[in-house]
């Protein structure tokens, strides 16, 4: 997809997702929840390449997917673990939109987006063959 369409899809995302906070369908969190692996991903990937004091607007291969495809795990299994990942979040998402305001719903989001840190967070300082 590439920078471009992920920035117009990431800004109709944001978009949508404001739009149901003004409108209190549910809170912007919630969101971002949905979201949420792309999101850690990215600012992981930033954090990484700011650290290693590398250009952030250079183009890059950074991105924990294409991390772990040249570590060598499989594009099959990349992409059916990314659609696992997905689905969580979508879960979230969707069972906090149903009460975003139960503790529940607080603990699960947490919960989610320290497991995302994590491996995520593994991924990116895996060494590279």
């Amino acid at each position: 997809m590439g920078d471009g369409g992920s920035i117009s899809l990431g800004y109709l995302a944001g978009s949508l997702a404001l739009w149901a906070e003004r409108d209190r369908i549910f809170p912007l969190w919630v969101g971002a929840l949905a979201f949420s692996p792309f999101i850690v991903d990215a600012s992981l990937t930033l954090l990484r390449r700011l650290l290693q004091r590398r250009p952030l607007g250079q183009a890059h291969r950074d991105h924990a997917y294409q991390r772990l495809v040249r570590i060598g795990i499989g594009r099959r299994w990349v992409v059916s673990v990314s659609y696992l990942y997905m689905a969580g979040a979508g879960f979230c998402a969707v069972y906090s939109a149903r009460d975003p305001h139960s503790s529940v719903s607080h603990l699960l989001a947490v919960i989610w987006i320290g497991i995302l840190c994590v491996t995520f967070g593994i991924v990116q300082c895996w060494p590279e063959p």
